[in-house]
């Protein structure tokens, strides 16, 4: 359905084909996710805060040139199964994340939460993922949009925070994004309205319910994206959504809050960029 898959259900996939080969000898381990395009720096697999932030802005120089060589490593880091360990650790990254997953083949929860903390110190795959996507938002990649559309759609969080770094990326390369969004806010509608059209059993719309989170969370980001970037184009829509959000059995963020409270005041300037 609708927005069901996502980087978690990916993953569970992941440990499900590689367990199953035990069976038939060593689990198979990806290779890790190196530096190997010139035009990206080799900082960005330090741990060194200042030395990433260096290699950020060295980026940010190069300009459009950067583009295609940072969406090829965010492709890589989101789609495949592979990780990133900090530069020069990656045996040690390797080693980790394959006693995690005959960790997990034994059912040893001590020795899982044992592989998990080792694995914790090198595994860089979420922080180097942001990283390329700040960078992607300050370039105003406008190349990227789809590929941070599926980020921002996929990113499942279990708190009330509901801002991801693909939401900010959008607001940042501003304009282009709009028309995407406002794509992803029709979709999410429509499966809402196909969702709460059926006839089901009262076991069936628990079944459901997961579902409409999943659309419902989709339009409340594509809302607040759209918000966000605040050009004039959009009021329209944002007055619409405003009002067709449902806030039943989900958290009512500051962010909502603050959307409509700027419909209400009419109070959304435009904004110039992407």
């Amino acid at each position: 359905m609708f927005y069901k898959l996502n980087k978690i259900i990916l993953l569970w996939g992941c440990f499900i084909l590689i367990l199953g080969n035990q069976s038939l000898g060593k689990p198979h381990i990806e290779s890790s996710i190196k530096p190997k395009d010139k035009l990206i720096p080799l900082q960005l697999w330090l741990q060194d805060e200042m030395e990433r932030k260096n290699a950020k802005s060295q980026l940010i120089k190069l300009g459009k040139k950067a583009i295609p060589s940072l969406i090829s490593l965010l492709e890589e880091l989101c789609c495949s199964h592979k990780k990133a360990y900090i530069l020069g650790r990656e045996d040690e990254g390797q080693r980790a994340w394959k006693d995690l997953i005959e960790a997990m083949h034994t059912h040893n929860q001590r020795q899982i939460t044992k592989a998990q903390t080792k694995l914790r110190r090198v595994d860089i795959t979420q922080r180097l993922e942001n990283d390329v996507i700040e960078i992607l938002g300050k370039l105003k990649a406008t190349a990227a949009i789809p590929q941070l559309i599926i980020l921002m759609n996929s990113d499942i969080v279990l708190t009330k925070v509901y801002w991801n770094q693909s939401m900010r990326a959008l607001i940042d390369i501003g304009t282009s994004s709009i028309p995407y969004l406002i794509d992803t806010l029709e979709k999410a509608e429509a499966q809402l309205k196909i969702l709460e059209s059926r006839n089901l059993s009262l076991v069936e719309k628990d079944n459901q319910q997961s579902e409409i989170h999943s659309a419902n969370r989709v339009q409340k980001r594509a809302a607040m994206v759209l918000a966000a970037i605040g050009d004039e184009q959009v009021t329209p829509v944002l007055e619409r959504v405003s009002q067709e959000i449902k806030f039943v059995n989900l958290d009512i963020t500051p962010e909502i809050i603050e959307l409509k409270n700027k419909l209400r005041a009419k109070k959304i300037p435009p904004i110039k960029g992407g």
